[in-house]
């Protein structure tokens, strides 16, 4: 069994939600994927080689019912996963307004700002 995977799913911020969890590569095996049917794809591919998925990182720049389809599926995929929906700072006020019940639910487990630059230590 390999390290625990943060799977990352972005359409437009792929780049710099890499170069943010670049500082996790040491313990966890970082995969990025740019669409809902890729981070399936990546997700099955990590369990059916024996990882465990820790951490679901979901961007909001997706078309919002490939978006609910995709956090949908990745709590269907690996329930114990936890789920984090970012957002770019151009978004964040209606995307907070939209997400938060999800929050609440207990959907996903955090609605954080998309990392403003190198080091950004409030988002980690």
């Amino acid at each position: 069994m390999g390290a625990p995977a943060i799977v990352i799913a972005s359409i437009h911020h792929a780049k710099e939600l890499g170069e943010a969890f670049a500082r996790y590569e040491r313990e966890y095996d970082v995969r990025i994927a740019t669409d809902e049917a890729s981070a399936k794809v990546c997700a099955k591919d990590l369990l059916t080689t024996g990882h465990q998925v820790a951490l679901f990182v979901v961007d909001t720049d997706q078309e919002q019912d490939q978006l609910y389809k995709l956090i949908g599926g990745t709590r269907q995929a690996v329930p114990t996963a936890r789920r984090l929906i970012v957002t770019h700072v151009s978004r964040f006020r209606d995307d907070n307004q939209t997400f938060r019940h999800a929050v609440a639910a207990g959907k996903v487990d955090a609605l954080l700002l998309m990392p403003q630059g190198p080091r950004d230590e409030e988002f980690h």
